[in-house]
Parts: C-alpha cells; structure tokens; sequence
C-alpha cells in the first residue's frame, strides 16, 4: 500500500503512483523488524534506492524499496569503454564530406574490455555491408548512408546497427548490450537500431527504419 494523496497533491501523487507501480512490477515483497521493502531486479546501470511517503495512523513513514541484483550472470555484467582511438576515428566520420554509403565495423575486445573498430569500409550498400557480419556473433556498425527520397530529396542519415543474431552465446550479448549506450553516448547518435540476423540489413529495412525520423 502506497498510501494516499493530501489535499491539494493528487496529480503529482498520480504520476508518483504510475512510476512506482512501472517500477515495482515484478518484485518480491519484504517485511522485517516493521520495516517493509521490495527486492527484484535493479534497472542496468546500478543499484537503485527509492522512498516513498506512507500514512500510518496519521504518521509519515518512509516506504523504502530496494531493488537488488539477482543471478550470478547478471553479476557479472560488463560496460566496456570506447577505445580512444575509435573515439576520434567516430569524431571524424561524423563530418566527413564524402557523400557515398560508408560504415565502420566495431566488436568488442574481451581481453581489454574495450570497444574497438574492426573493419571500415566506403562505398558500400547495405547488402553488401550484410556480407561482411559474422552471423553469429555480435557486432556493432555506424553506418552512413546516402538516402534517394522519392520526392527527390537526398539525405545523409547516421546510425548505429546492432547486430545481435539469434545463437550468440549469453555471454557475448550481455557484453555488447551493456556496453550498447556507452557507445551510443561517445558517438552523440540518435538513430539506433537493432538486427537479430544479417538477413535483416537490407536497403528497404533501413530505409523503413529511418522513415520514423523524417
């Protein structure tokens, strides 16, 4: 029970009430020495502590709700860095000036917990970028493409690809999904998308995807 509004506060406890139901959804509740709590799993990023006011008997008490980390694999989550040189390699591709397709390959290296670039092509259209991914690993691509609208228009949209294929192994996807905004973040994108099978990249995939932005 969270308890209920004072005069004069019932919109901004409906939006508190909202989150916290979106929050508790799925979590284990707790009681011990007349203190309650819940216990589930914690959103990525970190532990995450709440409190909530709670009326009893006409006395504020906090509702303190703890969402705790479960299962070894979840533990064992990695955020791996941009490796520098990749940063800067991303900083120059942002504003290139060539006007044809061209991506960068990126894998994460487990050894160095870093993401680094593997391959980088010019020139290349998204059958043909399909070709170069493994299909079953992860891996990620910032793709610049030169989009012919119908209307005439030409656009040079940049995004990020993650390419997650169905049969990785776990460990694998935790590493790149953990590490997915980090690199998201260091190349400032904002058209993110992800494939679960190579089969997927193709040129009226993208352009369906990017549609979303015009």
């Amino acid at each position: 029970m969270i308890g209920r509004p004072r005069p004069g506060e019932e919109e901004d406890w409906g939006k508190k009430r909202e989150g916290v139901r979106t929050a508790l959804s799925g979590a284990l509740p707790c009681q011990r020495a007349g203190l309650s709590w819940v216990s589930g799993l914690r959103p990525a990023g970190g532990p995450f502590r709440s409190t909530l006011p709670r009326d009893i008997g006409g006395k504020e008490a906090e509702f303190k709700c703890v969402f705790q980390e479960i299962g070894d694999k979840a533990d064992s989550l990695v955020v791996c860095e941009v490796d520098p040189e990749l940063k800067e390699k991303l900083r120059k591709f942002r504003f290139r000036k060539d006007t044809s397709n061209a991506a960068i390959i990126m894998k994460v290296d487990k050894d160095r917990q870093l993401v680094v670039m593997e391959e980088e092509f010019q020139n290349i259209s998204p059958e043909e970028l399909r070709n170069e991914l493994p299909e079953r690993q992860p891996r990620f691509i910032v793709y610049s493409y030169k989009w012919l609208h119908e209307d005439g228009r030409v656009s040079f949209p940049l995004c990020l690809i993650f390419s997650s294929p169905v049969g990785c192994k776990p460990e694998q996807q935790m590493m790149y999904a953990g590490s997915k905004n980090r690199l998201v973040q260091t190349a400032e994108l904002t058209k993110v998308f992800e494939i679960r099978t190579t089969d997927d990249l193709t040129e009226a995939w993208l352009q369906e995807k990017l549609s979303f932005f015009r």
